[in-house]
């Protein structure tokens, strides 16, 4: 195994960790949850798939610059994999990533702090929330210890 076949396999950003198409980035602009920075807007929403997906939305407004562009795109992409806090625990999340005017004129190491803090709201944010599962399981709890309750005070 040479050298650039091990390296780019894990910094990989595999088809099924994206926002392919308009209508995944639709379904997660229509009822998003939100995190803002001076740099970033990043919105979230939960997905019923078995993995996390990442879009980023870089246009001409940000930069004329190609360049610029893609360096932001690049760095969103990096915090993102190197992020413990999405990696450790499987969300099942979409996120989409819309840099600012200002993320242009700044360094790296500034963009990766800031992309780091959001990463770490998302995380306390998705840590509050009790899982779809699990309240529909507790609803069903609920409802099958009132009808025992019910059955026994008919009994009486």
């Amino acid at each position: 195994m040479d050298i650039t076949s091990a390296t780019s396999k894990s910094f990989a950003f595999p088809k099924q960790n994206r926002l392919l198409n308009k209508a995944a980035f639709d379904v997660v602009f229509s009822d998003a949850k939100s995190s803002f920075c001076r740099y970033f807007t990043v919105l979230y929403k939960s997905n019923h798939l078995e993995n996390t997906r990442m879009g980023i939305i870089c246009g001409r407004k940000i930069s004329k610059k190609a360049v610029d562009r893609n360096r932001l795109k690049r760095v969103i992409r990096e915090s993102y994999r190197k992020s413990s806090l999405l990696q450790r625990e499987p969300y099942y999340i979409d996120i989409i990533v819309l840099p600012k005017v200002h993320a242009v004129a700044v360094d790296n190491i500034v963009l990766f702090e800031a992309l780091e803090k959001h990463w770490q709201r998302i995380h306390s944010k998705l840590l509050k929330q009790k899982p779809v599962k699990m309240v529909v399981a507790d609803i069903s709890i609920q409802q099958s210890n009132a009808e025992i309750n019910n059955s026994k005070s008919k009994v009486k």
